[in-house]
């Protein structure tokens, strides 16, 4: 997820739209875990530009972001 997008989305309010992209982030955090698990930290595919932990490390980014986006903006939404 781009930087730009990330502060689109803090100054929306749309709570549902945060909560379908941190699940997709979530998502996409498993995948990794599951390449690595399956070929290794250091492997990568040959159209890929990271490795299988670089890509990781992306991913849990992307996913924090969201995190944050929630506890910050969404802090008293219940």
């Amino acid at each position: 997820m781009r930087d730009e997008d990330i502060y689109k989305l803090f100054e929306q309010k749309n709570v549902q739209e945060v909560l379908d992209i941190l699940q997709e982030e979530a998502a996409e955090v498993i995948q990794a875990v599951s390449k690595i698990r399956r070929f290794g930290w250091n492997n990568k595919h040959p159209d890929a530009d990271q490795n299988n932990l670089e890509h990781l490390e992306e991913e849990l980014g992307d996913m924090q972001a969201m995190i944050e986006i929630l506890k910050e903006k969404y802090r008293d939404w219940e």
